[in-house]
Parts: C-alpha cells; sequence; structure tokens
C-alpha cells in the first residue's frame, strides 16, 4: 500500500521521498494506472531493490496546497452557476499545487463584474469555513441528491459525493480540506476562450494568492511614491500621465511633419503622364509608415486635376519602408497602389501589398531603390495601359 496519491480527476499526482536502510528515493510522480498506483522515483542515495520495504513521506506542503485549489474547484463551479446561470457545466479541470484551472460550458467572455462577482462568492464560502461532508453513496442516490457530475465521465454503481453544506455536491475521488476557511484567499489571474462554447478560468489560492497580492501592493505602493498620489489616486494620476504623453507624441508627430512638409519638394520627383494621373515619388530617412501615409495624405489632398500617384520610401534601420497611394482619378484610371507596391518590394527582396487606393510594403535592400524609382512611371503607365 501507498499514501501517494495518484493522479486523476483532473488532481495531480503526489509526490516525497522513500526511504530503507539500503537508500532513499524522490518520488517524482505518482499516476494510476488500471487501478494500481504508479510512480516514478529517482534515487538519491544508496540502493533500492525490488522487493524492499520503504518508508513513504508524503510532501505534505505541496499536497495541502493541492487540496486547497481542488476544494476552490468546487466553490467556483457552483459560485460559476449562481453568477451567469444553470447552463454553466464543468467541461474539464486541472488541479496542481501553484493554481487550479476550471474549464466550463459559457458563451461569451465574463464581464468585469461577474468575474468579481464570482471571486466574492468563493470568498465569501471560504470565510465560512463550512465542514466538508464525504458520502459514499450508490449512482442513484446520488443523482437524486443533486450531486454535480461529469456529463462524459463513466462512473461506477458506489460513488463518493463531496458536499460543503447548503452550496455544493459533487462526484469527487480527489483530496480536499476539512473546512472552507483552509483554502484561504481565492483570485482569478485569468478567463479566457478554448473552443466555441468553452472557457477557462485559471486561479490561486492560499500562500501563492498572499504573495501575489503582497506583490502587486508592493507595486501599488511604489508607483504611489513615484507619482506622490496615494492608493485610491493613483489610477487617475497614471491615466493623466498617458494622456498627457499622447498629447505630446501628437504635438512632436505634427511638428515633425510640419518640418518635412516645408522642405518636401526638394525630396520629391514628379513626372506627368499624357492624359493620366501625376506620378510623385520620394525618399526619406527614418520615417514610419504611419509617417509616410500622412505626407501621403496631405499630398493628395493637393487635388490634382487628372489624378495623382504616388510612391514614398523611407530607409530605416532594418532596410526600407514603402508606402504607395493612389486618389480617386488615378485608380478610375486603372492605377493598383497594391500591385506596384507588390512589384516595388519584390525588387528591394522583400514584400506587400494592399488595396489599389493604398498599400504597403518594403525590402532590406536599400541600394535598390534607384531601380524602383526609375521602374515606378513605367509601372504605372502598364497599368493604365491594361
Amino acid at each position: 500500500s501507498t499514501p501517494f496519491y495518484g493522479e486523476k480527476g483532473g488532481q495531480i499526482g503526489d509526490t516525497g521521498l522513500l526511504g530503507s536502510d539500503g537508500g532513499r528515493a524522490q518520488g517524482m510522480d505518482t499516476t494510476t494506472e488500471r487501478g494500481l498506483t504508479v510512480q516514478k522515483v529517482k534515487v538519491i542515495s544508496g540502493r533500492i531493490a525490488c522487493g524492499d520495504s520503504l518508508k513513504a513521506t508524503v510532501d505534505v506542503e505541496r499536497r495541502n496546497a493541492i487540496k486547497r485549489n481542488h476544494t476552490a474547484t468546487h466553490l467556483l463551479h457552483e459560485a460559476l452557476i449562481r453568477v451567469l446561470g444553470g447552463h454553466v457545466r464543468q467541461a474539464g479541470s486541472l488541479v496542481a499545487e501553484g493554481s487550479l484551472r476550471f474549464d466550463f460550458t459559457h458563451f461569451e467572455p465574463l464581464s468585469r463584474e461577474q468575474l468579481l462577482a464570482v471571486e466574492m462568492e468563493v470568498n465569501g464560502r471560504i470565510l465560512d469555513n463550512t465542514p466538508l461532508e464525504v458520502e459514499h453513496t450508490d449512482m442513484e442516490s446520488a443523482r437524486e441528491a443533486g450531486a454535480k457530475a461529469l456529463f462524459d465521465e463513466k462512473y461506477e454503481e458506489h460513488v463518493r459525493v463531496v458536499s460543503i453544506s447548503d452550496f455544493s455536491a459533487e462526484l469527487c475521488g480527489g483530496l480536499h480540506v476539512d473546512a472552507t476557511g483552509e483554502i484561504g484567499p481565492f483570485k482569478i489571474i485569468r478567463e479566457e476562450g478554448i473552443g466555441s462554447g468553452t472557457r477557462r478560468i485559471t486561479a490561486v489560492t492560499g500562500f501563492v494568492a498572499l504573495r501575489m497580492f503582497q506583490k502587486m501592493w508592493r507595486y501599488v505602493s511604489q508607483i504611489s511614491g513615484l507619482l506622490a498620489a496615494d492608493e485610491d489616486t493613483v489610477l487617475e494620476r497614471v491615466e493623466h500621465l498617458q494622456a498627457e504623453a499622447k498629447a505630446l507624441r501628437r504635438a512632436r508627430d505634427a511638428e515633425k511633419l510640419n518640418t518635412l512638409s516645408a522642405g518636401l519638394q526638394e525630396k520629391l520627383h514628379w513626372f506627368a503622364l499624357k492624359n493620366g494621373p501625376e506620378g510623385v515619388y520620394g525618399s526619406f530617412e527614418g520615417l514610419s509608415a504611419d509617417e509616410l501615409r500622412e505626407l501621403g495624405d496631405r499630398m493628395k489632398n493637393s487635388r490634382r486635376e487628372c489624378g495623382l500617384v504616388l510612391l514614398l520610401a523611407s530607409v530605416v534601420e532594418t532596410g526600407v519602408v514603402l508606402v504607395a497611394m493612389a486618389d480617386e482619378k488615378a485608380v478610375a484610371a486603372g492605377v493598383s497602389a497594391g500591385k506596384i507596391v507588390k512589384e516595388a518590394s519584390s525588387m528591394l527582396g522583400g514584400g506587400g501589398g494592399g488595396r489599389p487606393n493604398m498599400a504597403q510594403g518594403g525590402g532590406k535592400d536599400a541600394g535598390a531603390l534607384p531601380k524602383v524609382f526609375k521602374a515606378f512611371q513605367s509601372l504605372v503607365e502598364e497599368q493604365i495601359r491594361s
């Protein structure tokens, strides 16, 4: 026999030590195979042979953490039903020492208010410190009593029911705390979708949750000190600083573009097609694609009589950024900015594309830019002819 719990029902197995006069081993993992408890061990001293009698010592601190998380999944299951509705069903779980994971049926992400309500429900039951009740009964009696069961799980005729008075009852063969108060604080750290109609909650309890709260409070206190704000106003202060920074970035970008626009004509090269749109191209340094698009929009707003198509390039550390744009008249004449960028990016050793009126791309070979600009007018003429 062994005191080690083998992994099953979503709860991971025990670890610990096994020893005799002849040697000691570390119990690495415990599973259940065909009704037998199977343990992987690593001999850390001496020798252990088949047939030896060993003293087994379970890692109690780890097991207690697992027990806290397991009971918390039962509380979470019922809390979700009470907050979201009776359609909630368990779709899987993982109970480990560091966290718990609970999968359930639901049709949309939980709102912040719903998550808070679930946390309050679970923590309220924990503070009640309700003793757990374990009953061995037949399957039919358990169902009649309202015990929850996994719909796709196969159960024996006689089952084990774990109940939390006036709150929850589930078929379960796992390890649990004696009373809910042993769980300690409960905190949801993530809620996400894992498939159509299935959500997943990851949560922590006990000392893991406590250490997380302490860490978060330390961060809040440090930020409050840096911003000369108390804990109640620190978020407002951060939002104010973000708004200020955003406004400063906008002003800086606008000033940068205004400066570029003032000397823009020196960097641009124009051509005119007979009975077709005008074309313009130019190269800059260190501009982003957004900034090239802003310059392009300013030029498009000049409203050329026969239309305008432009190709702008920016040489950056990683190579070349390209933006092509065509106004309505140029597009109507057959110009496609997407095709221009695709061809030009290929010449630069890269790729790109987009819509007929706007596209972006680039490549690594800045030395090929003169070749790109030389081919630009021909590309436009070919598009118009076709």
